[in-house]
């Protein structure tokens, strides 16, 4: 009996490890899900004091003495468990050269859904005697923990503004 005992007891054993083999192989062939993934697509448009799209060359030029109106595009493209996701991102948007900051930093919060896109909108004062100089406009979006999600830079060069040359002659 004692013999019969020990075969149930190695049957039983084996039954018990082939069992914990196949939950293990089980276990494995089920991926964990994808962790949520803030993302997005950004890109910057600059537009001349007419309204006008100024030509996207690289790098863009602008004039000194104008204003310029700066248009940025986001896209949420996050992501939870492998689907689109609505998600709160961040903004910041900035405009420099070497020589003076154009546009000063501005951070906006807004709330998307699933692969919504916003504009959000930020004017540009070149000032006069600027003319020569190259900078650019910096745009980056951070999730709540502010983690870079997307960037973007567009370049661009001041032209001078023309002398227009006059004078007024009083003879008396």
């Amino acid at each position: 009996m004692a013999k019969d005992g020990r075969k149930a007891g190695i049957v039983l054993g084996v039954g018990a490890a082939i069992g914990g083999v196949i939950l293990a192989i089980r276990a494995k062939a089920v991926p964990e899900p994808p962790p949520e993934q803030a993302g997005a697509t950004i890109a910057i448009q600059v537009f001349d004091e007419q309204g006008r799209l100024v030509p996207a060359s690289s790098p863009i030029t602008l004039e000194e003495g104008s204003r310029y109106t700066v248009v940025v595009l986001v896209t949420n493209q996050s992501t939870r468990a492998g689907q689109p996701s609505p998600a709160t991102l961040f903004l910041l948007v900035m405009g420099n050269t070497d020589v003076r900051t154009i546009l000063g930093l501005a951070k906006t919060r807004k709330d998307y859904a699933a692969g919504e896109t916003k504009e959000t909108t930020h004017w540009m004062d070149v000032p006069a005697g600027s003319g020569g100089e190259s900078g650019q406009i910096i745009a980056e979006v951070q999730d709540p923990n502010q983690n870079e999600v997307a960037s973007t830079v567009e370049y661009f060069t001041i032209g001078m503004a023309p002398i227009i040359y006059g004078a007024t002659v009083t003879i008396s």
